[in-house]
């Protein structure tokens, strides 16, 4: 799997037995914005994850994909990895 979010088609699937396929996405998923003074090409993930979170603000659904948990345990394991990188450089710059 290829993803190119610049180019068209985005996405290409290389599959084993030597077939090519592009899946065709959902038109929220080819939206674009330029609104907030950025070039933002491709809104899908994003779009999609807000809608899913005010509709389940709006119906008092639990939030069940991508809960802050999730989005916490993410930062976590970006903060141990930036330590880790730190100490990296640490150790060899003194060589």
């Amino acid at each position: 799997m290829v993803f190119h979010g610049t180019k068209t088609p985005s996405l290409v699937v290389y599959k084993k037995d030597g077939t090519v396929e592009t899946p065709q996405f959902h038109p929220e998923y080819e939206a674009e914005d330029t609104s907030a003074g950025i070039n933002i090409s491709n809104l899908g993930p994003y779009y999609t994850e807000i809608k899913y979170f005010i509709q389940c603000l709006k119906e008092n659904k639990p939030i069940e994909v991508a809960p802050v948990s999730e989005g916490v345990k993410s930062v976590e394991l970006a903060l141990r990895e930036w330590e880790a990188a730190k100490e990296y450089v640490r150790k060899h710059q003194q060589i």
